[in-house]
């Protein structure tokens, strides 16, 4: 079984501004509290690899979600937005 994962809230998903594979920004503290309520549901699940992308937003969630050694793989990321990095989502 595989399980994905999105990571918890940054200031950019707050004030809907997207975020791809440049912007590289943190969780803000809703998705920090997100991340730790993940792992209470997930606790549970029989869980043998946790591998996230190398975007702090996405390791932050990892590690605050389990108990597991994180294994950062460069090749999972989200796209390159171009343009639109940082840009509102309506524009």
């Amino acid at each position: 079984s595989f399980y994905f994962v999105r990571h918890g809230e940054t200031n950019h998903n707050k004030n809907l501004l997207c975020a791809g594979a440049k912007t590289d920004i943190p969780l803000n503290k809703v998705g920090k509290s997100q991340a730790v309520s993940l792992r209470e549901k997930i606790e549970t699940l029989d869980i043998n690899n946790v591998i996230c992308s190398p975007l702090q937003r996405a390791i932050q969630t990892a590690r605050l979600a389990t108990q597991h050694e994180v294994v950062i793989e460069k090749d999972i990321r989200e796209c390159d937005l171009g343009d639109f990095e940082g840009k509102p989502l309506p524009d």
